[in-house]
């Protein structure tokens, strides 16, 4: 239907032009021999007329339907940490579903059967599996099979399978389900299904797209309650973290403009925390004990390095310039 729409556009569009052309050659006629020509007829304009109305119709459907999908892809979800096993015979299939994943964000492993497939998931470690079914040597049925079997036997956490087959036929779903894989898409594969299922089974891996403002940690939560509030009050929007580890959390699973953290006493802990902030390369304000030696990686690393006494008019200072960086 789609492909017969898209001919009769083209031949319309064609149409429409060959008759500009003829109306030009008419009036260059008119003019070089001084002769006179028949004129566009009524019902040949209002054709047309109304030809011309449809391309520019289909073409402004054309626009918005780009500008609508790539809102969508600015919505698309972000996968960290998300590792994927393709089992897939055909290189072409591999290297499409390879590229589709790593643009959300997700490294994949291929294995080019199912026996290799076992072989991998044994070695390995994956957050989900996509099987294909038909593949020589050992299909996909009994290569989920193997694994669920090896699962069982090592007593160790299942890894969603998911069937990929060209195959679509009603009632796959259902006999795959069975067959002991988690769900099923078909081919070619539909990049919007395939988030879905991403969504579903590994949706302790995603990421905020979203750029949130400030992620604050303060040992006392007074200090950090009143400097978020005087924050908030500037227009900022402020994340405050309890414990070091949910501080470590959030800046794993979300993006920030600026951070605002004391040291803690422990180096190991305080050497992590800097590494992650200097691998994200977020403008960061430290607050330090003055009985806490400063590390020189501490001043590389972190935008400002203070004493811990709370200056608010200093924070205040501070976080606006980090926030302009």
């Amino acid at each position: 239907m789609k492909k017969n729409k898209q001919i009769s556009l083209l031949s319309s569009f064609f149409s429409y032009i060959t008759k500009l052309f003829r109306k030009k050659n008419k009036k260059v006629l008119k003019d070089d021999n001084n002769t006179t020509t028949p004129l566009e007829t009524k019902e040949e304009k209002n054709n047309t007329t109304i030809e011309k109305k449809q391309i520019e119709t289909e073409f402004k459907k054309e626009e918005k339907s780009k500008k609508t999908n790539n809102k969508q892809d600015n919505q698309l979800p972000t996968f960290k940490n998300l590792k994927a096993l393709i089992v897939e015979d055909n290189p072409i299939n591999q290297k499409m579903i390879q590229y589709t994943l790593k643009n959300i964000g997700i490294h994949c492993d291929i294995a080019e059967n199912g026996s290799v497939g076992v072989d991998m998931r044994k070695e390995k470690h994956y957050d989900i599996i996509f099987m294909d079914i038909q593949m020589p040597v050992m299909n996909g049925v009994e290569a989920t099979k193997a694994i669920l079997e090896y699962e069982k036997e090592e007593n160790l956490s299942h890894i969603p399978i998911i069937a990929v087959t060209a195959n679509a036929l009603k009632g796959d779903r259902e006999k795959f389900l069975a067959e002991g894989m988690d769900e099923y898409i078909s081919k070619p594969v539909d990049f919007n299904r395939l988030v879905d299922v991403l969504k579903e089974f590994c949706s302790n891996k995603i990421i905020s797209n979203d750029i949130k403002d400030i992620l604050l940690y303060k040992k006392t939560q007074t200090e950090a309650k009143i400097i978020s509030a005087i924050l908030q009050k500037l227009g900022y929007s402020v994340d405050i973290a309890k414990t070091i580890e949910e501080f470590k959390k959030e800046i794993d699973y979300n993006t920030y403009h600026s951070i605002i953290i004391d040291r803690v006493h422990s180096d190991a802990i305080h050497q992590d925390i800097t590494q992650k902030i200097k691998s994200k390369n977020i403008p960061s304000l430290l607050f330090v004990d003055k009985h806490i030696s400063i590390f020189p990686s501490d001043k590389e690393t972190y935008t400002y390095v203070t004493n811990k006494v709370p200056d608010f008019k200093l924070i205040q200072e501070k976080v606006n310039s980090m926030m302009e960086i």
